[in-house]
């Protein structure tokens, strides 16, 4: 609450600052999440979602930068085009070694996990590489759920990898 509060306060004018405490607040929420749970918090789990939904603020930002500039925000005085699209390369990067670093930690695929993460790679670089596309190139990304799944490729390729997750998950129970 004291990180909403000193968000709200200013903190969302300070650039960068805005954006981090933004994603922290995800990172948050799966913390209360697993605790609720009695889970452990999963440290690739818990960078792979902070880049995640840093990359999608970013991205955010980007657009509003692209569409309305620096009078948008207050933050955006902060940032330019160049340099969210550098912090979105950086963070894509993180995302998608934190997430097959996550699958290949993973007890949920037994022995399997490293060959899932390898196996899996691909649609997660690809579900990233369709992300920054519809921001950069198709200037989208003001609502990145919208973007997301509204896009054919983007849905299709989710699918595709949640049927490959979900036919992997099987596979660590055999035996067993």
């Amino acid at each position: 609450m004291a990180l909403n509060a000193a968000y709200s306060k200013g903190l969302k004018h300070v650039p960068l600052l805005d954006v981090f405490i933004v994603a922290l607040g995800f990172v948050l929420r799966l913390a209360q999440g697993c605790l609720a749970s009695g889970n452990p918090v999963p440290s690739w789990l818990t960078l792979c979602v902070f880049s995640l939904c840093l990359l999608l603020i970013l991205g955010k930002r980007r657009h509003e930068m692209a569409v309305g500039g620096v009078l948008h925000r207050p933050a955006l005085r902060g940032y330019t085009l160049g340099f969210l699209d550098q912090l979105l390369a950086f963070t894509a990067v993180l995302t998608a070694v934190s997430y097959v670093l996550q699958v290949q930690a993973s007890p949920v695929f037994g022995p399997h996990a490293p060959l899932v993460a390898v196996l899996t790679a691909p649609f997660a670089l690809f579900g990233l590489a369709r992300y920054l596309q519809l921001l950069v190139v198709d200037a989208g990304g003001g609502n990145p759920s919208r973007a997301l799944f509204s896009d054919r490729m983007t849905v299709t390729n989710a699918l595709l990898w949640s049927a490959l997750l979900a036919g992997a998950w099987p596979l660590s129970h055999l035996g067993s």
